[in-house]
């Protein structure tokens, strides 16, 4: 059951479909609200594309800690806490969640395929298990003690910090092959991301913690898609150059 705050005197409930005001009766406007919902969109369509990507490649480009800190937040927010801005939004919440789940147990299966060392690929799937109720619980723990937004901001924000810097350690690798990895998919999180950083621009502009780690995730995504795409643009150059270097082969007779 979800840790809902009651009912404010200015109208915010976690009963309301959409909330016009915080829980400090602080206004969301119809652009803040249209740029959250867009955020959400945005990643909902990251999942899919990526659970799409992972069953083709039986490879799941999500960086694995990345993987087990995203699943826990979202499990945090989505049966634990309600983010202030009405049902609709923890609804979309618990949407990523179910296809996050699908993600993760994959994650658990195939994730042995990220490692470089072999010596850790037989206990990766307890390893990550293990990780991600580590996280749920800090992250539940960070919730509860009045820590994060009452839209759940920073803890996300944290989350989110852990897929922007593994992405250069994990998908910029020189043994990683650049098919392994999507970059429309890096666009919809890039976007989904930047859109969700311009709302807290808006709404959170005195908590400068929050929006240095907005500002610094959106930094970083973009800096990986201009790294991505020259990788991406690198290898395929080299593969065409390694098809037109083969003989042609000679008709027999």
């Amino acid at each position: 059951m979800n840790t809902q705050l009651p009912a404010t005197s200015c109208g915010n409930s976690p009963a309301n479909f959409v909330n016009i005001v915080d829980t400090a009766c602080v206004p969301y406007s119809s652009l803040q609200i249209g740029l959250f919902a867009a955020g959400c969109v945005l990643w909902g369509l990251a999942y899919l594309l990526l659970l799409r990507n992972s069953l083709r490649n039986r490879f799941v480009e999500m960086p694995l800690v990345a993987a087990c800190s995203n699943i826990a937040w979202e499990f945090v927010w989505a049966w634990l806490f309600a983010v202030d801005l009405g049902s609709v939004f923890t609804w979309a919440i618990r949407g990523w969640f179910l296809l996050d789940l699908v993600i993760f147990a994959l994650v658990l299966r195939h994730g042995r395929k990220q490692l470089r060392d072999p010596r850790g690929r037989r206990s990766v799937a307890v390893q990550l298990a293990t990780t991600a109720v580590v996280f749920a619980v800090l992250y539940a723990t960070f919730v509860g003690q009045g820590l994060d937004t009452p839209a759940g901001a920073i803890s996300a924000y944290i989350a989110q910090l852990f897929i922007s810097v593994l992405y250069y350690t994990l998908a910029l690798r020189p043994d990683m092959p650049a098919r392994l990895f999507s970059l429309t998919f890096a666009w919809l999180r890039t976007a989904g991301s930047g859109v969700m950083t311009v709302f807290m621009l808006l709404h959170y502009p005195d908590n400068h913690f929050l929006i240095g780690m907005a500002v610094l995730s959106a930094a970083l995504d973009v800096g990986y898609l201009v790294l991505f795409t020259r990788k991406k643009n690198a290898e395929s150059r080299s593969g065409q150059l390694a098809t037109r270097a083969l003989p042609n082969p000679q008709p027999v007779g």
